[in-house]
C-alpha cells in the first residue's frame, strides 16, 4: 500500500477557506449567533454575500473545484473571515494568486447619506458595494432575503450597522 498523494494546492485552499469559516463566528460580521445553526462559523451563503461572491462560485471554491479567484475576490474573502496579513498572503498564495503590494484604503463603511438611504428602502431589499464589491451596509429585509434569518433576527443583525 502506497502513501497517499500530497493534497493539490486547490485542496489546501479549500480546507483552508472551510476551516476559516467554521472558526469565524457569526456576530465577528454583525450576525445574529442564534442557537439554530447546524454548522459552527459562518455559513456559505453569509460568506458569499459578505464577500460580494455568487453563492455556488464560493461553494466550488471551497470544494476545491478548478476555478482561479481575482485578487479583488481574495481580499473581500480574507476581510469578512478577520485574516491578519499573514493569513491573508497565505490565502493569495494557495490560490496561486500574486499578492498585491499595497492595497489602498478603500471605504470600510458606507458614507451616512447612503446608509440612511439604503436602510430607508425597506420593506425592499437594498444594499450597497464598495469598490471591491464588498458589502459596505445592507438593510433587514435584504439579511432576510440572502441570509434566510427571521425578520426578528435580522433586524437585530443589521438594522443600521455596517460590516467590520
Amino acid at each position: 500500500m502506497g502513501l497517499a498523494p500530497p493534497p493539490t494546492r486547490r485542496e489546501q485552499l479549500a480546507e483552508f477557506l472551510r476551516h476559516r469559516r467554521e472558526h469565524t463566528p457569526p456576530e465577528s460580521v454583525g450576525l445574529p449567533a442564534d442557537g439554530r445553526r447546524r454548522t459552527p462559523g459562518l455559513r456559505r451563503e453569509e460568506i458569499s454575500m459578505l464577500a460580494g461572491v455568487g453563492l455556488s462560485w464560493y461553494t466550488w471554491l471551497e470544494q476545491g473545484r478548478d476555478i482561479t479567484p481575482s485578487a479583488s475576490v481574495l481580499d473581500a474573502l480574507a476581510r469578512v473571515l478577520g485574516l491578519g496579513a499573514a493569513e491573508r498572503a497565505h490565502l493569495f498564495d494557495l490560490a496561486g494568486v500574486p499578492t498585491p503590494a499595497s492595497a489602498d484604503p478603500y471605504p470600510a463603511e458606507a458614507p451616512a447619506e447612503l446608509r440612511e438611504m439604503v436602510l430607508g428602502l425597506a420593506p425592499w431589499p437594498a444594499y450597497l458595494l464598495g469598490p471591491r464589491c464588498d458589502v459596505l451596509v445592507w438593510n433587514a429585509p435584504a439579511t432576510t432575503m440572502y441570509v434566510g434569518h427571521s425578520r426578528n433576527t435580522a433586524t437585530n443583525a443589521r438594522n443600521g450597522s455596517t460590516p467590520k
